[in-house]
């Protein structure tokens, strides 16, 4: 086990004037954190989340193979589930690698992610084509707390992966005020 820091981060606002009132782009203000970390097992979820991407059924995109392992924080036996990519002729009936685990795990009576890994053909710097999609960020939302870790394959020599909590993956998420307010 090893200690790391997610480090703030603080934007603020950006308010333009226009003649008919403000628009104003929220910021973005997160705490640092200190969160505690598996190597070992990071490492075995990421090369699970990569070969789970081997086994995608991905006929119709520009071959976009993507795998998820995760550990969920409630499953006593600390079990690893994986998942991956499986697409459709009707390209809106197909589902990502991350939502696919996550209805599976949610199906065995588990409720809360501990550590999601998520691997994509594209393992390099550029984290826009290696983080989870729109839909995919709100389901792990509904299923993550503070303690959850999501953690993005790079296959970079020395890198083990990119790591980001809840927060840091969606800061705007819907769920937390809906259940809020319930």
């Amino acid at each position: 086990m090893q200690s790391i820091t997610l480090p703030a981060i603080d934007v603020p606002d950006h308010v333009t004037q226009t003649p008919l009132g403000k628009v104003i782009v929220p910021g973005v203000r997160i705490p640092e954190r200190m969160v505690v970390i598996d190597p070992a097992l990071i490492q075995d979820l990421i090369e699970k989340a990569r070969n789970a991407s081997d086994l995608g059924y991905n006929n119709y995109s520009v071959k976009f193979p993507v795998g998820a392992a995760v550990v969920m924080a409630d499953d006593p036996e600390g079990q690893i589930f994986t998942a991956a990519n499986c697409e459709n002729a009707v390209l809106n009936s197909g589902i990502c690698a991350e939502r696919a685990l996550l209805h599976y795990v949610v199906a065995q009576g588990f409720r809360r992610i501990k550590y999601l890994a998520v691997s994509t053909p594209h393992r390099d710097k550029d984290i826009t084509l290696r983080s989870p999609c729109g839909l995919c960020r709100q389901t792990i939302a509904e299923f993550a707390d503070e303690k959850t870790l999501i953690f993005l394959d790079r296959q970079q020599q020395g890198v083990l992966a990119d790591v980001l909590d809840i927060d840091r993956l969606l800061p705007y998420p819907a769920i937390r005020k809906i259940v809020a307010r319930l």
